[in-house]
C-alpha cells in the first residue's frame, strides 16, 4: 500500500517538476536574448550605429561583430587576426596552412571549442552544455556543399526583403532582394529588417543604420528570435539547394554569408519571403508550432520557432523579450514587427 501511494505521488509530482524545469530553462533563454539586446545597444553606442548583418559576402556576420559586447573579446580578436574582410571558410575552420591571415595563427581544437561554447548563443531547452560545433569530416579545399562549418546558435536576427531592388521588367535588370540577400550592397538599400550590410567593406567599413531608422519605434520591432530547427534536422549542415535549405539551418553562425537561401538561415531568418517571379507575390512564414514541425514547403522550414511549448521568444529593439504565441497571425502581427518603416503599430497579445 505504501509503495502504491508513493508511486501515485511521484506520478502527480513529476509533471510539476518538469514544468518548473522548463520554466527555468525558458527564463534562461530569455536572459540570453536580453544579453544580445544589451550587446546590440552597446555596439550602437560605441560604433554610432547598429551592428551590420554582414561586412560583405562570406565574411564575418552580425554574430561575430557583437562578440566584444558579449564578453567574447578573445574570440573577436582571433577573428580580427584572420582579417575581418577574409572568408570564414572551411579551410580557416580546420586550420589549413596559410589560413591564419596576417597573424599566421591557425585555428585549433581549443579555439574551436571556445567558439562553440558561447553560452548566450544557445537555448537550454533545445540543447545542453558542451561545445556546439559542426564539422562533418571536412578536409582542406572541400566546398562543403556551400554550407559553412563552425559554431552553432539557436537564435537568428530578423530579416525582411522587399522583392526586387531594381526594375523587374526584364531578366537582365532584375535584382533580387529576398530576405537572405544580406551581404550585397544593392540589396542593402531596400532591405526593411533592422540589420543591413555595412557601408563599405573591411577594413574601411561603418554601420549603415542607427536606431533612428526604426521609425515605428524600437518597442514595435523584432530584432532577434529563436530560429526553427526541427528535431530531426538538429545538428545538420549538409545541403546546398534551395529546396533543402532547412538542412543548412544549423551551420556556422559566424560568417560565410553568401547570398543564397541555404547559407543565411544559420544566422538569420525571415517571416516574409518574396517569390521568384515578376509579380512579387509574398509568401509568409508562420511560426513553427512544435520542435517536430516540418512544413511541406521547404522554405517555410527556415522561419522562427522554439522548443518551448506554445511560444517563440523574440528580442525587441528596446531590449524587452516577449514570448510570442505560435498561433500569432503572420500578415497582421508578425510582418509589421519585422518591418522597420511600414508605419503600422500593432500589439502582441
Amino acid at each position: 500500500m505504501v509503495i502504491a501511494i508513493i508511486g501515485v505521488l511521484i506520478a502527480l509530482l513529476l509533471p510539476a517538476v518538469q514544468a518548473a524545469r522548463e520554466a527555468a530553462r525558458r527564463m534562461q533563454c530569455a536572459n540570453h536574448l536580453k544579453q544580445q539586446g544589451i550587446a546590440i545597444h552597446n555596439f550602437h553606442d560605441t560604433n554610432n550605429g547598429l551592428p551590420p548583418s554582414a561586412i560583405r559576402e562570406n565574411a564575418v556576420s552580425f554574430w561575430g561583430l557583437i562578440y566584444p559586447f558579449m564578453e567574447q573579446i578573445p574570440l573577436y580578436n582571433f577573428l580580427m587576426a584572420r582579417g575581418i574582410q577574409n572568408d570564414l571558410n572551411e579551410n580557416w575552420w580546420i586550420g589549413a596552412a596559410g589560413s591564419g591571415g596576417t597573424s599566421g595563427v591557425l585555428m585549433n581544437d581549443d579555439y574551436r571549442k571556445a567558439f562553440g561554447s558561447v553560452t548566450a548563443y544557445r537555448c537550454p531547452t533545445r540543447r545542453g552544455g558542451g561545445s556546439l560545433i559542426v564539422n562533418n569530416g571536412l578536409t582542406a579545399g572541400n566546398t562543403y556543399s556551400d554550407c559553412r562549418p563552425g559554431p552553432q546558435t539557436d537564435y537568428a536576427f530578423v530579416c525582411l526583403g522587399q522583392g526586387y531592388a531594381v526594375s523587374r521588367q526584364t531578366e537582365t535588370t532584375r535584382t533580387d532582394a529576398n530576405w537572405y540577400i544580406i551581404g550585397n550592397e544593392i540589396n542593402a538599400q531596400v532591405m526593411r529588417g533592422p540589420f543591413r550590410r555595412s557601408i563599405g567593406t573591411a577594413p574601411q567599413w561603418s554601420p549603415r543604420d542607427t536606431f533612428a531608422r526604426i521609425v515605428d519605434g524600437t518597442s514595435n520591432q523584432f530584432f532577434v528570435g529563436e530560429k526553427h530547427i526541427s528535431q530531426d534536422n538538429l545538428g545538420l549542415c549538409n545541403k546546398s539547394s534551395e529546396t533543402s535549405q532547412h538542412l543548412a539551418g544549423d551551420c556556422s553562425y559566424l560568417g560565410g554569408t553568401r547570398d543564397t537561401a541555404y547559407r543565411t538561415p544559420a544566422m538569420a531568418r525571415a517571416i516574409l519571403h518574396w517569390n521568384w517571379d515578376y509579380i512579387m507575390t509574398p509568401d509568409s512564414y508562420p511560426l513553427a508550432i512544435s520542435p517536430t514541425d516540418r512544413p511541406t514547403t521547404p522554405a517555410h522550414r527556415s522561419g522562427f520557432g522554439s522548443y518551448h511549448p506554445g511560444i517563440c521568444q523574440f528580442l525587441l529593439g528596446d531590449g524587452v523579450v516577449r514570448g510570442v504565441r505560435v498561433s500569432t497571425p503572420v500578415e497582421s502581427i508578425l510582418v509589421p514587427y519585422s518591418d522597420v518603416e511600414d508605419g503600422k503599430t500593432v500589439t502582441l497579445d
